[in-house]
């Protein structure tokens, strides 16, 4: 077990990774210039847009008349190039603003969608970019460790990686070949031949790798020995604010091929025998980093007509001992750099930790850092340090839920015990737009509301459907945020997630009227739909039914399409071939015939009739391409369901749920050996009677909506025996033979 202070931390960020998209999608007009991305103006013309109308969407390019009218240009800026930004520009301005700045500005305004901005092929992109990182780290890793790497997604654009295990093996590596070098020197009585081992303990061959191979000596600067200019000062002492909408002095001291300073020059090349184990360690985590980066540009590399070639994503990283550091370190050398910081190395946190506004430090800005001003009187990281444990602990006096003082009393010291989780995946996905001034929403305009819910849930389910695919999840929880006018307060309400995508509009409203009241006389001025508590599913590769609909692509930055995760299901369907015996005997036609019905948009599906595939393909939505290359075995039950459908002469619609179905394939099966039996009979016969009495293992194998379903029926059904008398007979037969657990011999 690594101790926390020895633990190696790289933090990376996408330097500028909209404009990165952008150029990625548009070289010829976009590399080597000033950009910025806009966001739409929601008081100009809204027109919706895709990302590959790139011509459409470069609203503003010099010397061209502007594409758009009126205030659509003047839109908000949300992501400006290192270029643009030598030149005063920054986040936030308006366009006409930024053009005044830097009159070569190029403006390009992210695709709309639903009524705002869409964000798909960001992400896209992100996903991209960030895979090729954390693939680079683990292959340059030595192989018995590349698997215990931890990696955290923080952002769309920024990620943790936890390195230590990996680091410390090649620091391991390094000393014992050193060791080998010096016991090699001594043991040689030839005066020549010593003096060349020590020369060869300063640069081993694994050092040497680690040095310039891989990077790390090349391209990193180490905070608190480097030279520091009077630029680089400032950059350090910016506002979490002002790094984050970009400022000329994060650009004018950096670049990917600026050298290094002479302190960091120094560092590097000292003697291996005058490092301690902690730098070794550090110069490793440093080397992965590099080598990362390096390949990341290397495959994010695009050339223009004329020939001029140009990387669209950089990465700027920062390798410390824990994530405040590590972060710290990635801001201090931006763009296309990286920074190490090391806590023990003499005055460095004095240097370049003590000086930050508190406001830099993750968890003391907004209100709780004017707060800790207020009541503590200070201003700067180093102000705190000055603070003994129990001079902080007065104005937060510490208890089982509240460790604000010693936190407060570490993080000054540069000491953060945070861990890095090892999680690629968002916890949430919400949705949102803000209606600004005589835009916002009057909670009793119901037209307003309901077309708002709508594209905001219309865009959320989008994202649910691919996320399902990709990740084989689903959330538990539905909710909306609110936020009105009034005392421009926020709230929120959350709910069991929707058992259909229809329903997550009609749900939203709902929550909505509990929060915004018509007669309150406030005003909406930011409603965001989102979803949370996500839990793997199965991936449904025996879910035959649920495969058949046809399910909608999407299209991705790179103009591929992409299939949803129901494409996925049917292929994997296809792959599988069992018997109609055995997948009865596992229970597996319950569960298949369940999603059938679920997916008819009313929650009901009609009986099928027996004829031609074009049919059965209309009359229940079957795909007729996967239709065809089903099993003929399955191929003819269906065809035997439709026929007895047809015979029976029915026409209602069957009861919707699993048990339904059973009890009409259960009670068909049966009528031969025993009679006919008469329908009320049947339900009492093969409905479930008990939750104890069903595997609960097996429950919890279901996707989420059969197995909603079947609790849903289960308490149904022991309403119903409730109502019957004390003395009648109660049966279990029908779904509990498939749920029961099976009994140990």
């Amino acid at each position: 077990m690594v101790p926390a202070q020895q633990r190696i931390v790289v933090h990376v960020d996408v330097d500028a990774m909209y404009v990165g998209c952008e150029r990625e999608l548009n070289p010829n007009a976009l590399l080597h210039v000033p950009v910025a991305v806009s966001q739409y103006n929601p008081y100009g013309k809204l027109q919706e847009t895709s990302s590959e109308e790139v011509d459409k969407r470069l609203i503003v390019r010099p010397g061209k008349p502007v594409n758009v009218s009126g205030d659509d240009i003047n839109g908000s800026l949300i992501a400006v190039s290192y270029e643009a930004r030598a030149e005063g520009v920054k986040r936030n301005d308006r366009g006409r603003d930024a053009v005044k700045k830097c009159p070569q500005l190029r403006i390009v305004q992210v695709p709309v969608k639903h009524g705002k901005a869409d964000l798909t092929m960001y992400r896209d992109a992100s996903y991209r970019v960030l895979n090729k990182l954390v693939a680079s780290v683990k292959e340059n890793a030595p192989s018995s460790q590349a698997g215990k790497i931890l990696v955290e997604k923080a952002s769309i654009d920024e990620i943790y990686i936890d390195v230590t295990l990996v680091a410390h093996e090649m620091a391991q590596r390094v000393m014992m070949e050193e060791r080998k070098d010096v016991v090699e020197s001594e043991q040689s009585d030839d005066s020549d031949q010593k003096e060349a081992a020590a020369s060869s303990a300063k640069y081993t061959s694994y050092w040497q790798d680690i040095l310039h191979n891989l990077g790390a000596a090349r391209c990193t600067t180490v905070g608190g020995v480097e030279e520091i200019s009077a630029n680089a000062l400032a950059a350090n002492s910016l506002s979490k604010d002002e790094i984050r909408r970009g400022s000329q002095f994060q650009v004018l001291d950096s670049s990917g091929e600026t050298p290094l300073d002479s302190g960091s020059r120094t560092w590097w090349q000292r003697n291996l025998g005058d490092w301690s184990d902690l730098e070794i360690a550090l110069a490793c985590g440093a080397a992965l980093a590099a080598r990362a980066r390096s390949d990341v540009a290397s495959q994010f590399t695009t050339k223009t007509k004329d020939g001029r070639e140009g990387t669209t994503f950089t990465l700027s990283a920062g390798i410390s001992t824990n994530k405040t550091l590590a972060k710290l370190a990635s801001g201090m050398k931006k763009p296309n750099r990286q920074t190490l910081i090391n806590p023990e190395e003499g005055d460095t946190l004095q240097k370049l930790f003590h000086p930050l506004p508190i406001g830099r430090i993750k968890g003391l800005g907004g209100k709780f850092g004017i707060e800790l001003s207020e009541k503590l009187g200070v201003a700067t990281v180093g102000d705190v340090a000055k603070l003994s444990l129990g001079d902080i602990e007065r104005c937060y006096p510490p208890s089982p839920d509240n460790e604000t003082a010693q936190f407060l009393f570490n993080i000054s010291r540069g000491i953060c015990t945070e861990d890095v989780n090892d999680r690629t995946l968002c916890k949430s996905i919400g949705c949102g737009k803000t209606f600004r001034n005589h835009l916002a929403l009057d909670p009793s305009n119901e037209d307003d509301i309901k077309k708002w819910t709508g594209e905001l849930c219309g865009e959320l389910t989008e994202r649910l459907a691919v996320d399902r695919k990709e990740n084989l999840r689903t959330p538990k929880l539905f909710g909306v945020s609110v936020h009105m006018s009034d005392k421009k307060r926020s709230a929120s309400k959350s709910t069991p997630t929707p058992n259909s995508f229809e329903r997550y509009s009609e749900t939203a409203i709902k929550l909505i009227r509990r929060i915004a009241k018509p007669s309150s006389g406030s005003k909406i001025e930011g409603l965001t739909v989102f979803v949370s508590s996500f839990v793997e599913v199965a991936d449904e590769a025996n879910s035959i039914m649920a495969a058949f609909g046809k399910a909608p692509t999407r299209k991705v930055s790179d103009g591929t399409a992409v299939q949803s995760s129901w494409d996925k299901i049917r292929a994997r369907a296809t792959e599988k071939k069992p018997s109609l015996k055995t997948m009865w005997s596992q229970g597996t036609e319950n569960m298949n015939k369940s999603n059938e019905e679920r997916t008819d948009k009313s929650g009901d599906c009609e009986e099928a009739k027996e004829g031609s595939v074009d049919e059965i393909v209309s009359s229940s939505g079957i795909d007729p391409e996967v239709f065809s290359q089903l099993p003929p075995s399955i191929q003819a039950e269906i065809r035997m369901s439709h026929g007895n459908a047809l015979k029976a002469g029915s026409s209602e619609k069957r009861r919707s749920g699993i048990n339904g179905w059973l009890t009409q394939k259960q009670s068909a099966s049966s009528e031969a050996s025993r009679g006919d039996v008469d329908k009320a009979s049947q339900k009492r016969l093969f409905a479930p009677s008990n939750p104890n009495d069903i595997d609960q293992d097996f429950l919890a194998e279901l996707p989420d909506e059969i197995r909603a379903s079947v609790m849903k029926d289960v308490a149904a059904h022991n309403r119903s025996l409730q109502r019957q008398s004390s003395g009648s007979s109660k049966r279990k037969k029908g779904i509990d033979s498939f749920f029961a657990p099976s009994k140990k011999k």
